[in-house]
């Protein structure tokens, strides 16, 4: 992917990768802050590998932007220093969103845009219609 080819997608909607193992207590309690949301594919592959880690299956929440406050997100550090969208989209340039990121504002909404993740400073509510 060439800096001329990361354009704006749509964000209308959020994702956030779990295991099936911590969806009963997610249900009752909600997500505690800071949690990572982004893309369905940043999404699969957070979930990936928490199944890994814990076991269970893919589980992926999903929350329309309306519910978040704006104040709430900051940008993915981590996310910008390992990029993870080499490791699931093939020709994915690094530099290209590297030079993306420094041309841009830096702010959250850009490291959404870029590196198609956030993080999110409050807690989430979760219901099972959340669950995709």
């Amino acid at each position: 992917m060439r800096y001329s080819e990361i354009t704006e997608q749509d964000f209308s909607v959020l994702y956030h990768g779990t295991s099936s193992k911590h969806i009963r207590d997610i249900i009752a309690v909600g997500l505690s802050a800071p949690t990572h949301w982004g893309s369905l594919d940043i999404a699969r592959y957070f979930a990936k590998g928490e199944c890994i880690d814990v076991g269970g299956n893919p589980t992926i929440i999903a929350k329309p932007m309306s519910e978040f406050y704006p104040d709430g997100f900051k940008v993915d550090e981590n996310m910008i220093d390992f990029p993870v969208l080499a490791d699931i989209c093939p020709g994915v340039d690094l530099q290209a969103l590297f030079d993306a990121w420094e041309k841009s504002d830096q702010e959250w909404m850009d490291c959404l845009r870029i590196y198609e993740s956030v993080i999110y400073n409050a807690p989430v509510a979760v219901s099972r219609s959340d669950i995709i």
